[in-house]
């Protein structure tokens, strides 16, 4: 899934111009504020979209930190017993400590760092 990610929000698979509505798209998602956006400096951006059901919380983004390069992430939550309230903040990672975030989540997220400045 973040391949994919990289391949249309990122990379060249689409037109610039419904490249740009998509992370226009991305940016505006207001349902992931206690995932992956809940431990974000105030002045990076981010572009998400997250997916729930009874037991499964996910959640797929870009980060740009400011003079750096996009950062996607993957982090997918399947069969979990747990509350709804619990799932929705296990992704929350405090990225004050660099590239390498500190993440909530008892599974490593897929992160891959890109090498292209968008």
């Amino acid at each position: 899934m973040t391949t994919t990610l990289q391949k249309i929000v990122l990379d060249d698979a689409l037109s610039v111009q419904s490249r740009h509505h998509l992370q226009h798209w991305l940016s505006g998602n207001t349902t992931g504020g206690k995932r992956l956006k809940a431990g974000l400096p105030k002045d990076w951006k981010i572009g998400d979209k997250t997916g729930t059901n009874q037991t499964d919380t996910n959640d797929i983004g870009v980060i740009w930190p400011p003079n750096r390069a996009p950062v996607l992430m993957s982090a997918y939550l399947a069969d979990s017993k747990a509350s709804r309230q619990v799932n929705e903040t296990r992704y929350c990672c405090d990225w004050r400590y660099g590239t390498k975030p500190r993440c909530l989540v008892p599974v490593l997220p897929l992160i891959h760092y890109s090498s292209k400045q968008k």
